[in-house]
């Protein structure tokens, strides 16, 4: 929020009153708050019935997003910005394999999760509370799209391959505040996007990292000669699922060495939590032969279609 000149005056008169011990009740409050967010990926489009079916168009990345509240560093009491990147789009589904014989098309692979940024500061020269929060999401990842089936039975086709998800967004934040004689209070955290899911054999999608501190803020940090809390929570993002014999997306690993800090005369609370995200079990589904199964589960559902039971009572 920019301040006018009225805006300044009434702060310079507020601080002589607080300065002085009176309390003034139109004291301002001015908070500046900055929210991003990044448009979703487009999905690709689906792959054509042919010989073989054509592969189906990966998905668009998510945009990524920025948030700056306080910049350059003013005088407002609570300022907040956040930023949510987009998701990435679903990668297309592979074509189907037409006339018998044929095979289906691979699947698109998703589109990697937007990257989100966000920023926040403030230094008040008063008594006032100061109160400042950063966070910042990333983007999911879109999921691989399905591979074509194969033509009818009796056919030589296999089945497309599916698609890989997409990456999950990397989260950024870093937020600074001081207060001359107020309380002070700031708050952060950085989530990254999750993976996207495979189907068939293809890849899952990594979860995305959380990460403190962004030039010119390298850290959390927060200054009061009265009281500062400062809090900050990094998660990274899961894993996509494997829906299929593929392989399920890492988790991203977070770390932080001391990248929470403060001073102050009086009492001061540090916290920071880190938690790493999730790989997820493959999940191990038998394919169908017409979803790229093996030869030897088609041989199997063909000959179990041509059996035929004899009645016990004969």
């Amino acid at each position: 929020m920019k301040q006018g000149p009225q805006h300044w005056k009434l702060n310079q008169l507020c601080s002589a009153f607080l300065a002085a011990g009176l309390v003034l009740q139109i004291c301002p409050a001015w908070a500046q708050t900055d929210t991003g967010i990044g448009g979703n990926g487009m999905s690709g489009v689906d792959g054509g019935a042919g010989n073989p079916g054509s592969a189906g168009g990966n998905g668009n990345a998510g945009g990524s997003a920025t948030a700056k509240a306080g910049f350059p560093v003013n005088n407002d009491t609570a300022n907040s910005a956040t930023a949510t990147g987009g998701s990435g789009g679903n990668g297309g589904n592979g074509g189907a394999g037409n006339p018998p014989g044929s095979n289906g098309g691979k699947g698109g692979s998703g589109g990697n999760g937007g990257n989100a940024t966000a920023q926040a500061s403030t230094s008040i020269s008063s008594y006032a509370e100061a109160n400042v929060t950063a966070n910042a999401t990333g983007g999911n990842g879109g999921n691989g799209g399905l591979g074509g089936s194969a033509s009818g039975e009796g056919g030589e086709g296999a089945g497309g391959n599916g698609g890989n998800g997409g990456n999950g967004g990397t989260a950024v934040i870093g937020a600074v505040a001081e207060s001359s004689g107020g309380f002070l209070v700031l708050d952060g955290t950085a989530t990254g996007g999750n993976g996207g899911d495979s189907y068939g054999t293809g890849v899952a999608g990594r979860g995305g990292a959380a990460v403190f501190g962004v030039s010119p803020i390298l850290t959390l940090y927060g200054h009061s000669l009265i009281s500062a809390t400062v809090t900050g929570t990094a998660n990274g993002g899961n894993g996509g699922n494997a829906r299929g014999a593929g392989i399920g997306g890492d988790g991203a690993s977070v770390s932080l060495t001391d990248k929470v800090s403060g001073d102050t005369a009086d009492i001061l609370r540090l916290t920071q939590t880190a938690h790493g995200g999730n790989r997820p079990r493959r999940e191990r589904r038998r394919q169908p032969w017409w979803r790229g199964g093996s030869r030897r589960q088609r041989q199997q559902q063909l000959k179990q279609k041509h059996q035929f039971q004899i009645p016990a009572n004969l």
